[in-house]
């Protein structure tokens, strides 16, 4: 198997690409990889989140509009904002990351990936509610960018 092919085979599909950038473990692979899929047409960017469940929703929500503004992933308008928050929405819930039934703490690294109109949050890394029984979770978001 050719693994480069395997991890940069992204074209057309911004759920693969969250999903691979989510998972590099250290700066200079995450820019590496951030350039091999924008080489490849896939606008991509990243970041690292942590706190507490509930107590830093609107954390995060901020800090991943900012990051796609900034990396001219979205652009400043309501059909592009509008579906970015649910994605950051679903990939908290299918992550768990913001549970309310316990508090728990994470620490995720957020990725985000756009191929035309289609945009892709995932977030990877540890959570639990004591730093001794952290154990790994991953979540996704997609929706359609509107026009």
């Amino acid at each position: 198997m050719d693994l480069e092919k395997f991890v940069l085979s992204v074209e057309g599909d911004p759920v693969r690409a969250a999903v691979m950038l989510a998972m590099t473990r250290d700066l200079e692979s995450e820019k590496e990889l951030i350039a091999a899929f924008a080489a490849r047409g896939v606008t991509t960017a990243a970041t690292m989140l942590s706190g507490r469940d509930f107590e830093t929703r609107a954390k995060v929500s901020r800090n991943l509009v900012g990051l796609c503004l900034n990396a001219r992933i979205v652009e400043k308008l309501p059909e592009h904002i509008h579906p970015l928050m649910h994605a950051i929405h679903e990939a908290s819930q299918t992550s768990r990351i913001m549970d309310a039934d316990a508090a728990q703490n994470y620490c995720v690294k957020a990725a985000v990936a756009r191929c035309r109109r289609w945009l892709a949050v995932c977030f990877y890394g540890d959570m639990g509610m004591h730093e001794l029984s952290a154990h790994r979770t991953i979540g996704l978001g997609v929706q359609v960018l509107g026009a």
